[in-house]
């Protein structure tokens, strides 16, 4: 049993008097000009302790609404005990929550206080006074030591302090929280994968046949194509999906391509596909048909009151009759259309491979495009970008998401190997907007021996584990730490010979990330499975089960949103 929530309340009730106190020398009309420039220093400060509250606010807000809502108080109840605290009413078992947890929680806490009652004393405040009612010289001598305490350092030794404090009760709440027990994911269908999976094979040897590099294809421009990479679920593919690919060309002065750059989505097209849209056009024109057949009902009884007559024309239409089934223009040199500086943005043509399956193709709208400018735009790798150390937790979940789907989609296919890295994902960056981080690209290259696999990924994963998921293992701790994986390990690992290291790297890295059991179970799982292939229905089943939708939740968490889709 452990009480002594009270003091949360005391802590809460200090941080507005400090941030209050340090506005009041910071905004201080009329001093002398040797103080000015410490003003926006002071301001600076108020910025980050105000950050702590909010932090730490939430921290005790999700920490004992778990506390309580698992001893049967009511949310209300629980908002009250914020306004006014009440904890030490509480009291907890080990069933509810361990003693030892509530200790070092309460010790955080405690903690926290000193620190601000520290910097309360720097600045002469007491908890029911303030600066104002102090006289000038008073308030002088005040100045000379907040001065001094600026130029030795002491507030933002006492902010660093509060910030480790928060980090700590923001690891303890999410470690903590019952939603880590309670969570059970949804079942849900993976069939699709294999759909996509096979889909995608039969792309990269449309492409391997129709777009090869030169000299190959005798054009005079090297290109390459990027294939954007989407989280895909069953739903959202029964609708019908497509790929996204950006085809580019290096160049050179003899080039007489007018687009070095063009976007193109490209669609497996069968009978069962033609089918499928008739159907769809067909129920849209009943719908239509009756709709038009109620409102003339409508208008004749009205017509009919008024003794007037009124002629109707119907279009002719037999909603027994199938839609006829499209046929497009076979394209003969995918060259030409992809350096061509304008296509229709409705399905135009069709590319047929060896196997005789086709792919119909149309232009991207602006809409949708990655990259609206027809010169090729610079990119930046995932692992470039991790070096910058700029990555918001946001992006970075929606990103993991992707990936994760994205690997599912396209194992054991040409468009993403087994021993894949962020040196193998690709953003459009600009001067004025930075990376894209909406479209993940993977490129690849036709007609050459160098695009199919990155040199710096292979063979990098042990033995034991399954190859293309512990590659997502590594992504999303990288994703999570917002560095490469090389700089995150010690001196040991980067000794060690990479299949052990990076293993023992990962595991160390594991235990130490904060970022809630959802997405540490999701990359525990990645790294520690065995299983031959993702081929395996159960397993993919499980993978589905354990890292594609704790991932979901993760980002949905970050995005305050209760769909994924409103996340995407």
């Amino acid at each position: 049993m452990a009480t002594g929530f009270e003091i949360v309340g005391v802590v809460l009730a200090a941080f507005p008097i400090v941030v209050e106190g340090l506005k009041f020398y910071a905004e201080e009309k009329g001093v002398i000009k040797s103080i000015l420039k410490y003003q926006h220093v002071l301001k600076r400060m108020i910025r980050d302790l105000t950050r702590e509250h909010t932090s730490f606010h939430n921290s005790c807000k999700l920490f004992l609404q778990d506390v309580a809502s698992r001893s049967g108080y009511s949310e209300l109840e629980v908002s009250d005990m914020m306004q006014d605290p009440k904890w030490s009413e509480i009291h907890l078992h080990d069933h509810v929550i361990s003693e030892e947890s509530v200790q070092r929680y309460l010790e955080t806490v405690e903690d926290m206080n000193e620190e601000l009652s520290m910097i309360q004393n720097w600045l002469g405040l007491r908890k029911d006074d303030t600066p104002i009612v102090l006289d000038r010289s008073t308030r002088y001598r005040q100045w000379k030591k907040i001065i001094l305490m600026i130029r030795q350092d002491e507030i933002e030794q006492h902010l660093r302090r509060a910030s480790h404090l928060n980090s700590f009760l923001a690891r303890l709440t999410e470690q903590n929280r019952p939603i880590a027990s309670s969570y059970r994911p949804p079942r849900r269908g993976t069939r699709h994968y294999k759909m996509i999976q096979t889909q995608a094979v039969d792309l990269y040897d449309t492409l391997y046949a129709k777009f090869p590099t030169p000299p190959t294809c005798g054009c005079p421009l090297r290109h390459e194509v990027n294939i954007r990479l989407d989280f895909r679920t069953a739903r959202n593919t029964a609708k019908g999906f497509y790929f996204h690919l950006a085809f580019t060309f290096d160049a050179k002065e003899h080039a007489h391509a007018t687009c070095r750059w063009k976007e193109l989505e490209m669609q497996f097209f069968d009978t069962d596909t033609a089918l499928k849209e008739n159907m769809n056009i067909t129920q849209t024109n009943i719908i239509k048909v009756e709709s038009q057949s109620t409102i003339i009902k409508a208008t004749s009884e009205k017509v009919h009151k008024s003794q007037k007559k009124v002629g109707f024309c119907l279009n002719n239409f037999d909603s027994q009759s199938p839609h006829p089934n499209p046929s497009y223009q076979e394209i003969l040199d995918l060259c030409a259309i992809v350096s061509a500086s304008r296509n229709p943005t409705d399905w135009f043509g069709a590319v047929t491979n060896r196997k005789g399956k086709q792919h119909r193709i149309r232009a991207v709208d602006q809409g949708r495009a990655i990259s609206v400018e027809l010169t090729r735009p610079q990119t930046i790798s995932l692992s470039e970008l991790l070096r910058q150390k700029t990555l918001r937790r946001e992006y970075g979940s929606r990103l993991g998401l992707k990936l994760a789907s994205s690997v599912m989609q396209f194992h054991t296919t040409e468009w993403l190997s087994d021993h894949w890295s962020a040196d193998d994902i690709f953003f459009v960056q600009s001067t004025d907007t930075g990376a894209n981080l909406e479209y993940p690209l993977v490129k690849r290259s036709f007609g050459s021996q160098d695009g199919s696999v990155s040199v710096h990924t292979l063979s990098l994963s042990p033995s034991q584990v399954v190859p293309c998921l512990f590659s997502l293992a590594i992504v999303l701790i990288e994703l999570w730490y917002c560095q490469p994986f090389k700089e995150l390990k010690n001196e040991t690992e980067n000794a060690m010979d990479l299949q052990y290291s990076q293993l023992m790297a990962a595991n160390r890295l594991v235990r130490g990330m904060d970022a809630g059991p959802l997405y540490n179970g999701a990359v525990r799982f990645a790294l520690d499975c065995s299983c031959e292939s993702l081929a395996d229905d159960r397993f993919r089943d499980e993978v589905e089960q354990k890292v594609i939708l704790p991932l979901e939740e993760t980002l949905k968490f970050y995005c305050g949103k209760e769909a994924i889709e409103e996340c995407l």
